[in-house]
């Protein structure tokens, strides 16, 4: 038996019906790569977690780029108070709401913030945008509609890590009690040996003219 060294030769589906009469794959290298393609897809989770977070600061822009060109409908059914932001912090990505009102000051006009609660679910209630006008509900809701998705997938997406990183952790504990298959790799030697000692000599096997007796 041959114990395989360069994993990234290895056809791992091959090896699904194969049979092992000729190779060993220590246990080391197994777990070596169980852990890479493990790293592998908790990076493309990330970069499907990019992509989501592009996709919700796109939706953000676009609702503020249609609540400004509606200027003109806010001189005819007033001015909308509603806004929305994107924040992705550590492993959370939050597209949130909040309303805006207008305090007079001595300073003058100032405009000041209140977050809505979303509660349970991927979207925000209508309820929490009691107020706003006609022309602007008709964005929120077009908006809420892309970010209720973006919710939902990226709650899969974390779902998913938090199961890679179950199994990581499991075969990290697998390190302090791999089994020893060393001995496969000293039968190997020794047969080698073997068949390198039974090997017969051309010199041995020369068969030398026996000469005629005086």
């Amino acid at each position: 038996m041959q114990f395989v060294e360069d994993l990234s030769s290895v056809d791992w589906a091959s090896l699904t019906t194969g049979g092992f009469d000729s190779i060993v794959i220590s246990e080391v290298d197994f777990l070596e790569a169980h852990l890479l393609q493990i790293k592998a897809m908790e990076e493309q989770i990330e970069k499907a977690r990019d992509i989501l977070s592009a996709e919700a600061r796109q939706c953000c822009a676009h609702y503020h780029l249609a609540h400004k060109d509606s200027r003109n409908l806010e001189t005819k059914e007033g001015r909308g108070f509603f806004g929305t932001r994107v924040r992705r912090v550590d492993g959370s990505l939050s597209m949130i709401w909040y309303r805006n009102r207008i305090v007079n000051t001595k300073q003058g006009p100032k405009t000041y913030s209140n977050h809505l609660k979303k509660g349970q679910g991927f979207r925000y209630p209508k309820s929490a945008f009691r107020g706003a006008k006609k022309w602007e509900m008709e964005i929120i809701e077009a908006t809420e509609d892309r970010y209720a998705l973006i919710r939902e997938r990226w709650s899969y997406l974390t779902v998913i890590l938090r199961e890679l990183s179950k199994l990581r952790r499991s075969f990290e504990k697998q390190k302090d009690g791999l089994p020893d298959f060393s001995f496969l790799e000293e039968e190997s030697s020794s047969d080698t040996e073997t068949s390198v000692l039974e090997k017969p000599d051309d010199d041995v096997l020369r068969n030398e003219p026996i000469p005629d007796s005086v």
